[in-house]
Formats: C-alpha cells, structure tokens, sequence
C-alpha cells in the first residue's frame, strides 16, 4: 500500500508562516487585485453529538499548510487569532489576498462565519460557497468546487502518487475536545488532507502559470480555453479586435427575451435513463451493451444548432408544420389528446415537463398514456416521440423557428483540440494528468453550453437568504 509523502506537521509557528509567504511572489488577475502565488490550504476535524434532539457540533482540531509543510492547532479561535495576525503581518487587504483552498468550504464555513467579518462571498447553493473573502485579504476557496473530485480521488489522480487520502486512522465515532490528546497517527491523518489539497493546488499553478490564473470551478478551465481560442487565437491585433466585434455581433443576434428563455427552459431535458417498464426491480444477467465514445462533442461538432434570432409563426396546416420541422430548428408547445404508448417496455416522455395534465398514467415518472397533455417541444423531440406513441389530436401553440446552422469554427476547433489531446495523451506516460485534464473538459464543453442563465441569487449576511434574480437583466 502506498504510504503518505512525508512532511514536517508541527504546532502552528507564525513567524514560519509568515516568512515563507513573504518569499512568495504577488501575481496580478488583471482587474487590480494582487495574490499570494503560493499553494494553501486548510482543514478542521469535528465532534457532533445529540442531545434532546439538538445537535452540537465543535472543531478540536485544525490544519494548514503551505506547499509541502503542514502546521495545526487544536482551538478553532487560535486559527482565527493566527490568520488574521497573517493578515496583519503581510499587509493583507481586499486587493492584495492569500487565497487559502478548503476542500468542501461549505462544511468549513460554517464554522468559521461568524468569525470573521466578510466583504464577499459567492455561493451557487445556500450553504455552498464558492468562495468567501474576508475584509482583511483572506479569500477562502472551494477546492472541491474546483477539482470535482471527493479527497480520495483527488489523491488518485494527483501527479504526486505518494499521497493517498488516508482512511481508518481517524475514529469519527469518538467525541473528541480540543484538550483531547490525539497520536501521531492520528495527526498524519489530519496533516495529510491538506497536503493533498495543496499538492493539487501546485500542479494547477504550474498548469494555469499562476494562481491568479486557476478558475474558480471546474468548468471555469474549459471556458477559459474555449473563450481564447474565440477570441484571442489570432496573430495580430487587428484580427483580434475583428473576432472579437464578430462574436459581439452573434451573441447579440443569441440573445433572448424572458418569454423565449422560459419555453426554452421548459423544453430543455437531461439524457434518457430510464428502467425499462418490464424488467423494474429485477436482476437481469447476461446482458451487453455498447458506448458511443464522446457522443456529446461529436454532435456539437457534426450537427447544426438554432442560430440567430427566432421568429415566431402560426402554424395551420399539416403541411406546414412538417416543413418547419424538415428545415428549421423548431421550438413550440403542443397539447397532445389521448396520447398512448406503441411500446410496452419504455416511455419518453417525462411526466415533470408537462405543463398540463388530465388523467395521466405514469410509468416511473414518465407518460404511459394520458386523456390530455401540454408539453413544449424542439423539432427532435417531436420525431422521437412519433416514434413512440400515437394520439388521436394534437393542437400546436407558440412556435418559434431559427435557422439552422453550425457552431462558429473557432469553437468547434477548440472541441477538436480537446479531442486530440484526449486521444493521442491515453496511455502515455507522463502524460497522464494531461489526459485526465482534456477528457474532463471534452466532457465539460456541453455542459458549460447549457448552465441555466437565471439562477436565484443566494446572499450571505450573517445568515443564508435567497433573492429572485431579474431574469431579463441575466439573460440581456
């Protein structure tokens, strides 16, 4: 079995800390803000127990490391009273920061809240931040967030494979104080953590060039590649400024209205994974199956998309209708009456997207037959499910057409880029980081085409609140 890197894991030393961040150089991200180019990270180990249906919760101990040395401290106030004297100490303000990684900040944030007094944080979730800035220069980061990987398989895919995340050498069902004697074992276990964050933290330092540069979620790097491959790819600066205005151009053409977002969102749908109807709840053996290896790029490359604005029209004809479908990409919502199924074994048709319903039979969550139904369509939709049910009527609502066309060049070659690193790096060795970075983004490019616009806002102010964003100020 692989043992755990070596390192030193001492009491906490502020002059230490203090002295080896000082060698560190400042790095600008280009909008006025300086960082500490140093890979950090922190980590606290809890106690939680009930009593009379109320749960208490306290940290008894906590790590932090910079690069390959590790330091703790047993009182969760002795970290807070250490980093802001780290704060004092380096000069450490809203535009000159050290960013310090915490793997699953969500759980440490908690604890830490009400400690110190914030100048920002920025959440996807209530109780998920993505990171959180202190008044005094302290950006807390998600290193989850970040990598999409739980610890133990961060540790796999690091370059450095001495680390592990160690497991078993840290008794969870024991109620342990700050006062609570803890072995050497027991430490390694909590050293070790944050060494592995900080060893990740390296590599993406040395990738990005510094870590002004790293991204702050996952899908943070294959945007970046994407958007400089777009806009930033050619040579001179005038062909720069020229793609640039080129892109402007289209993504104004791409911009929509509230009323298209919402039947836009209505009619998107994640992939098909469904029990078949006649085998739910059995053990079946001897089966196959087979793969279509990078399915999602390989359509955003071959197949056209809806480009440009929409034009709404008024369909009133059979004829019609199907032309629109042959030669549009399509968008529209339809009410379906005694709608069945022509397949015993699978239905479609996701009972959730239906706007409206009478007498529906459900199969799993999706439509085995229905007296009436409302549901918004895009023109392959609308093929599958005649392929899959039958109706005695169906009425057609709003309906939006867009011209057909494929994704801009530069982007479908950053795709491509992608695919070959992924293909010619498998394997190789040496290259193995490299590899796992270009499948990982091939896989993120369609996902980054479909995150969702409007989100609530989720707001810390001392406690966790949500506000309704103004859906045409997101999507304009």
């Amino acid at each position: 079995m692989k043992q755990p890197m070596k390192a030193s894991f001492s009491r906490y030393d502020l002059d230490t800390v203090v002295n080896i961040l000082n060698t560190s150089s400042l790095v600008s991200n280009g909008r006025g803000v300086r960082m500490i180019n140093a890979a950090v990270s922190f980590d606290i180990e809890t106690t939680s127990y009930k009593e009379n249906e109320i749960k208490y919760a306290w940290c008894y101990e906590w790590s932090f490391a910079i690069g390959e040395m590790a330091f703790y401290g047993r009182k969760l106030e002795d970290f807070i009273a250490f980093i802001n004297s780290v704060s004092t100490r380096l000069n450490l303000y809203k535009n000159n920061r050290l960013i310090i990684y915490v793997h699953n900040l969500g759980f440490e944030f908690q604890f830490i809240r009400k400690y110190f007094e914030w100048e920002e944080v920025f959440s996807n979730d209530v109780r998920k931040p993505i990171y959180a800035l202190t008044k005094n220069g302290i950006e807390f980061r998600c290193s989850y967030f970040l990598s999409g990987y739980s610890l133990a398989n961060l540790a796999k895919n690091l370059e450095d494979k001495s680390l592990i995340k160690m497991v078993g050498d840290l008794d969870y069902k024991l109620i342990r104080t700050p006062e609570t004697p803890l072995n050497e074992k027991e430490l390694g276990y909590c050293s070790n953590d944050v060494l592995i964050v900080t060893s990740y933290i390296n590599e993406q330092i040395r990738y990005c060039g510094n870590i002004s540069k790293i991204p702050l979620t996952k899908t943070g790097f294959v945007r970046n590649h994407c958007r400089n491959k777009c806009l930033h790819s050619s040579k001179s600066h005038k062909k720069i400024d020229n793609k640039y205005r080129r892109y402007r151009m289209l993504m104004n053409d791409l911009t929509l209205d509230v009323d298209e977002y919402n039947q836009l969102k209505q009619a998107f749908q994640g992939g098909f994974t469904h029990c078949s109807a006649v085998y739910s709840g059995e053990t079946i053996e001897d089966v196959s199956s087979f793969d279509f290896v990078s399915s999602y790029p390989a359509v955003m490359i071959c197949e056209k998309f809806p480009m440009g604005h929409s034009k709404k029209v008024k369909v009133n004809n059979k004829e019609y209708f199907e032309y629109l479908l042959k030669n549009y990409c399509c968008l529209f919502n339809i009410a379906f009456t005694n709608i069945k199924s022509l397949i015993i074994n699978e239905h479609i048709i996701s009972y959730s997207k239906c706007v409206k319903s009478k007498n529906v039979i459900v199969d799993n969550g999706r439509v085995v037959s229905a007296d009436y139904i409302v549901i918004t369509l895009t023109e392959q939709d609308y093929i599958s499910i005649s392929k899959f049910y039958a109706w005695d009527k169906k009425e057609i609502g709003t309906f939006r057409i867009y011209k057909k066309d494929y994704l801009p060049t530069d982007f479908i070659e950053s795709i491509l880029d992608l695919y070959v690193s992924k293909t010619t790096l498998k394997g190789i060795k040496g290259e193995e980081v490299n590899y796992l970075k270009s499948k990982e983004m091939l896989n993120s490019c369609y996902g980054m085409c479909v995150t969702d616009i409007v989100r609530e806002n989720v707001v810390y102010d001392d406690e966790w609140k949500t506000e309704i964003e103004n859906p045409q100020k997101s999507i304009s």
